[in-house]
């Protein structure tokens, strides 16, 4: 079993919405290289604690970057 990643993204001062935000701060590390391919993202808990948001804003990031085919769900992985 892949362990959690600790690894949180960093929003940047830019204004919008937080989910939107967040997703542009994944797409960004994605796309950098900092968070490789097939990385475990860390669980939508650990990224609202961490980053002091709610879950369905976490929840709503990471279904953006579903939308976009730059993360998939993998069902009973947690």
């Amino acid at each position: 079993m892949k362990r959690e990643s600790d690894w949180l993204p960093v929003l940047g001062p830019e204004k919008g919405r937080l989910h939107e935000r967040l997703a542009e701060a994944i797409t960004q590390a994605i796309l950098s290289g900092e968070l490789e391919p097939g990385a475990a993202l860390p669980a939508h808990r650990s990224v609202a604690n961490g980053l002091d948001l709610s879950l369905g804003t976490v929840t709503r990031a990471y279904d953006i970057l579903q939308r976009r085919g730059l993360t998939r769900s993998e069902k009973g992985r947690g």
